[in-house]
């Protein structure tokens, strides 16, 4: 079984924007399930000019609690309540930690670590931001020898990312800063992979892991799982890897495609079984994801050229909570997807079509045949749907 990367042709800073979609995709799919804890966090901050810094976690409803800690005179603290051992992000907002990009901004690296009952010290000198030391529990621990390997790294790539940007066209080939970019990139998998192996026992193993289910195949995957300590494996995060792991082998190709009945925008029930002998391809995206936005034109071209030959087109999205439906539908429209359009947010504990067909990042695409196998999915606007939807028809 092949490595399952992407085979999106992407340029440099989409490849950044993908993966924190990826990243975020593995926290919504993970929740903590522990008992909720109160955590003190004391931020100790040198030559930082912002005056606030930020915490953020995501709540059990996928929304995202955001919290503003005032720093004044390098000093800063903040009492929480949340679930112990839930993932929450430091995030800086000195004015160096982030990339101009025309009208918007890319956010540079942010911190991750874990709510823990008691306190959590965080200490850092924003000139050398994302380097950092936090003191605390077990937890925090485990945070600090991690991070003070990969640090350097996220450094390093960001100030990267900072030169594309500062030559014009970050498209622009540039051969020694690509060389470094591949380098970086092999240390982190290095670091990481390492990690994993080397703490058994850790519950970051297990998160670190999760958000790399796209660079192992899923032999490779579920071997490094399995090498975790049973107390890892057997807790609420370790479950719901071991059942991602259960639903990426259900949705493997030639495996028959999970059945599903779900309303469509308009109300209507669409199911599968209601599509036996008919090719079935299914785009999931959301309106949030640029590169699923990007790919819609194409996905257009494909609705014209095919739906005449009986390929039926189904796009699924996943918008986090459902106050974004009427941004959904406008997207929907401004994007001319004409075909059926369902939101996986509705009635989602009846239905869940992300966790049904294990999709790991957006855009996806899933492609069953007339006996309701899933012939095979791809990641992207992967050339490859072309070349199998041509192999079908013939055109």
């Amino acid at each position: 079984m092949g490595k399952r990367k992407f085979s999106i042709n992407a340029p440099f800073f989409k490849n950044t924007i993908m993966r924190k979609i990826l990243l975020s995709l593995v926290i919504a799919l993970i929740s903590t399930g522990f008992a909720i804890a109160q955590t003190k966090i004391i931020i100790s901050a040198k030559n930082y000019k912002a005056e606030k810094i930020n915490i953020a976690w995501q709540t059990d409803n996928g929304e995202y609690n955001v919290k503003g800690i005032e720093i004044k005179d390098g000093k800063g603290e903040i009492t929480i309540d949340a679930p112990e051992g839930k993932n929450i992000n430091l995030a800086s907002l000195d004015p160096r930690s982030r990339i101009t990009m025309g009208q918007g901004i890319m956010p540079g690296p942010g911190f991750a670590f874990y709510a823990e009952k008691g306190t959590i010290k965080i200490s850092f000198d924003a000139d050398q931001w994302p380097i950092l030391t936090i003191e605390g529990g077990a937890l925090s621990k485990d945070c600090n020898n991690y991070w003070g390997a990969m640090a350097p790294i996220e450094k390093a790539s960001f100030e990267l990312t900072g030169k594309r940007f500062a030559q014009g066209d970050p498209e622009k080939p540039n051969l020694e800063m690509d060389n470094e970019r591949e380098r970086l990139a092999k240390e982190n998998d290095k670091i990481q992979h390492n990690f994993i192996v080397n703490n058994p026992g850790s519950l970051l193993a297990l998160d670190i892991l999760s958000q790399r289910f796209m660079k192992y195949s899923l032999d490779e995957f579920e071997k490094l799982f399995t090498g975790l300590s049973k107390s890892v494996k057997e807790s609420v995060k370790g479950k719901a890897v071991a059942e991602r792991i259960a639903a990426a082998k259900a949705t493997q190709p030639g495996k028959p495609a999970p059945k599903f009945s779900k309303k469509d925008k308009d109300g209507k029930i669409i199911s599968l079984d209601n599509l036996k002998g008919k090719y079935v391809l299914i785009d999931f995206w959301g309106t949030w994801c640029q590169p699923c936005r990007a790919s819609h034109p194409h996905l257009v071209q494909l609705y014209n050229k095919y739906s005449p030959m009986g390929l039926v087109f189904i796009n699924v999205a996943q918008e986090g909570n459902l106050r974004a439906r009427d941004k959904w539908l406008k997207a929907i429209e401004d994007d001319g997807l004409v075909w059926t359009q369902i939101l996986n947010d509705e009635d989602i504990d009846d239905c869940n079509m992300v966790n049904l067909f294990s999709i790991q990042a957006f855009p996806s695409k899933v492609l069953i045949d007339p006996q309701g196998n899933i012939i095979k999915t791809w990641i992207g606007d992967s050339p490859e749907v072309d070349a199998k939807l041509k192999e079908i028809y013939g055109k």
